[in-house]
């Protein structure tokens, strides 16, 4: 091959790359476009300026490194007057869509007060784009009203400067926008570090295990706490706002539930109530209702080192949802569970915590049971009825409280609840381990004690990673 040769296919390849690297940005530009069919989820910085005026809050709100395209717009519901600015452009945004240029897009808008109020709270106060999260918020606030005025908020606190016309805040926070709270009487405020008290010179923490808890977490601030002069408490992202006079108990309970709905449910609101079942389980705080049922079940079936080894995880390993709680729990136990995704509804009837193995069951290398075997207090329990049908009996429901298992050979009656059994119309009596819950129900169905299966049908069993035989 000649040297012309070889250089006129060097040149024909930078081409074809090049060509398909330009083809490759044009498409992608284009789906950036689209906007509203794109399914990726961008993320950005936004930074608010807040400015408050006698009767009326205005609002500006900056949204950096947005791709260009279309978008849809979800507008609170306070607010008025909106004006839409991207690429150096005033831009139509009233049909709730607003096309971005120049990577960047910034609207403007007030929010009306009555000039008498004495407080007011802002949450659910900002714009929001579909599909794109803010990974980094700053709002930075100028009152000009009352310069002795307090301003809180679900965020960190920076700055508190007051000048001679201006009192400057300005307040941040990794991730979306937060709840701002303003009244007109000033309030001390005292910084612990990860978090904020309004109101309270005298606050101290008297429960040590939220203060050994707060210690030895890293990575997150705690929720603000303001004490005002209301007659009920509030909470809202990572801020509270509590009387003055507040039970201390009481305090801690709304203190952490918010913290956790923070850390675990922000994704999934519905299911924010959940909180309080770590906040009684980690705290020993009182609690009510189904939370108080759920944290007791958490209890029974784990020890301290095992909660403790829970919480570790559910701080240090992604966990967002119930599906992740479920996951988390069942490394601990090692085995598989579905008692916080079974309990979300939180009108519905409490479901047991129970740990399970989804392996295979193997019997006599000849029948395969596709079922669950589940763990109760490290006991293992067994679908009773595929079983002894694999082991060649014949299995009888004659009612809620009585099976009837039999072959050519032996006949066994077990009673529900009982720590007896009929083998070939003899009663004999269980003692040990199998005298516990020989035999426990779910969904309905009659499920046998491990041990208890061994000894009365003489069978071994063996775990293997994916399924376990019994012969």
């Amino acid at each position: 091959m000649t040297k012309r040769n070889l250089f006129s296919i060097l040149i024909f390849a930078l081409l074809f790359i090049s060509f398909l690297l330009i083809w490759q940005w044009d498409y992608y530009q284009m789906e950036a476009k689209k906007g509203i069919d794109t399914a990726f989820s961008e993320k950005v910085n936004q930074q608010i300026e807040v400015t408050h005026t006698a009767g009326k809050i205005t609002v500006v709100q900056k949204l950096e490194n947005v791709m260009d395209g279309r978008y849809r717009l979800q507008y609170p519901s306070q607010g008025e007057n909106f004006i839409c600015e991207t690429g150096e452009n005033t831009v139509d945004c009233s049909d709730e869509q607003v096309v971005v240029e120049e990577n960047g897009i910034q609207f403007t808008y007030d929010i009306q007060l009555d000039s008498d109020d004495e407080r007011f709270l802002l949450d659910n106060w900002l714009i929001e784009l579909e599909n794109v999260s803010i990974i980094h918020t700053e709002v930075h606030i100028s009152e000009t009203v009352e310069l002795d005025s307090t301003w809180a908020a679900g965020g960190e606190m920076k700055t508190d400067e007051k000048m001679e016309f201006v009192h400057y805040y300005l307040f941040e926070k990794e991730g979306d926008g937060f709840p701002l709270y303003w009244q007109q009487e000033p309030l001390s405020a005292q910084s612990f570090g990860k978090f904020t008290i309004y109101g309270n010179r005298d606050f101290q923490i008297g429960n040590h295990s939220i203060t050994s808890f707060i210690e030895n977490e890293q990575d997150r601030i705690f929720p603000t706490i303001v004490f005002a002069k209301v007659e009920t408490a509030s909470s809202m992202e990572d801020l509270i706002i509590v009387p003055e006079d507040v039970d201390e108990n009481e305090l801690y309970r709304l203190w952490m539930n918010e913290y956790f709905s923070q850390g675990f449910f922000q994704t999934e609101r519905e299911n924010q109530w959940l909180a309080e079942v770590f906040t009684g389980l980690l705290f020993q705080i009182p609690i009510s209702g189904k939370a108080e049922e759920m944290a007791e079940q958490l209890a029974a079936n784990m020890d301290e080192e095992e909660i403790d080894r829970f919480f570790n995880l559910i701080e240090t390993e992604e966990t967002v949802g119930v599906v992740d709680l479920d996951e988390r729990l069942g490394e601990v136990k090692q085995g598989k569970t579905e008692f916080f995704a079974l309990n979300k509804e939180e009108t519905d009837p409490l479901y047991p915590l129970y740990f399970y193995l989804d392996k295979q069951i193997v019997v006599d290398e000849q029948s395969s049971i596709d079922k669950k075997i589940y763990i109760v207090h490290s006991t293992h329990y067994y679908p009773a009825k595929e079983v002894v049908q694999s082991l060649g009996y014949t299995y009888e429901i004659i009612s809620d409280e009585e099976i009837f298992v039999y072959n050519e050979r032996d006949a066994y009656r077990f009673y529900y609840g009982k720590n007896l059994f009929i083998l070939n119309e003899e009663q004999y009596g269980l003692f040990g381990e199998q005298s516990k819950d020989p035999f426990l129900k779910f969904d309905g169905e009659w499920y046998i004690q491990e041990d208890l299966l061994v000894r009365l049908f003489s069978v071994q069993i063996l775990e293997y990673e994916s399924e376990i035989r019994v012969f």
